[in-house]
């Protein structure tokens, strides 16, 4: 399982705007070795990128990928990318690499 995590800068008044929300939510597990067992149902490979669309012009989000397996559960720093002017850079493409735990 994994999940992309995102929520905006805090304001002035120290309210992120919006909250931190999962805008990406993955279920089962990935398995990069092929299985012969009819009763492993595994997951296709992760998607690498993931395109946030809505995002308001000439503002600071942040990004995390929070992942959990068999062996664990694991969590990526936050990231933050601006978006820039109206129209179409106001989407942001955000590029994470799972790896295994």
């Amino acid at each position: 399982m994994y999940e992309l995590v995102m929520q905006g800068m805090p304001g002035s008044d120290g309210i992120r705007r919006p909250p931190a929300m999962v805008i990406l939510r993955s279920t089962g597990q990935y398995n990069p070795r092929p299985t012969l067992s009819p009763e492993e149902t595994f997951q296709d490979e992760p998607a690498t990128s993931y395109t946030a669309k809505g995002l308001q012009p000439f503002t600071e989000y942040e990004f995390k990928v929070v992942s959990e397996n068999s062996k664990g559960a694991t969590e990526s720093s936050w990231i933050s990318a601006k978006t820039k002017e109206a129209g179409w850079s106001t989407i942001v493409l955000i590029k994470y690499h799972l790896t295994q735990l």
